[in-house]
């Protein structure tokens, strides 16, 4: 069986890769342009921060086994948009790329639903399998 610290110890580590990918990509004075339909770049964010959030929610349902799915999840959430804003105005820095508010909202929207999605599954934390998302008990 894996630890606790283990488990703690890959969400986070996963989590703090994937946020150095993100700078990177974010870094890229030319990035990929594959225009394939009209805001394709705000289906991009919304995958791109669905994934963070949901490794968040690894991370720290691991690490604070006392906390609810709901605290766990708004957790999540609030983190991956925090980054998601640090992540616009990094960009509002970088020759040829710029802030965009509308990709922030993608960015909002994606972690949202990924996590929500998963944590309502109950597949991420056994732990909190039993912990309703909602107020309901049902």
């Amino acid at each position: 069986m894996i630890s606790r610290r283990a488990r703690q110890r890959a969400w986070w580590s996963s989590a703090s890769a994937y946020m150095v990918l993100i700078f990177w990509l974010s870094s890229r004075t030319h990035h990929i342009s594959m225009h394939l339909f009209p805001h394709w770049d705000k289906v991009v964010h919304f995958m791109e921060y669905g994934v963070l959030a949901v490794l968040f929610f690894g991370a720290l349902g691991s690490s604070f086994p006392g906390w609810s799915r709901l605290r766990v999840v708004c957790a999540s959430i609030a983190m991956a948009t925090l980054y998601g804003l640090s992540d616009e105005i990094h960009q509002s820095f970088v020759p040829g790329r710029e802030a965009s508010g509308m990709d922030l909202l993608a960015d909002f929207t994606g972690a949202s639903l990924s996590v929500i999605g998963f944590a309502g599954r109950g597949k991420l934390t056994p732990r909190q399998q039993d912990i309703p998302l909602s107020s309901d008990k049902g």
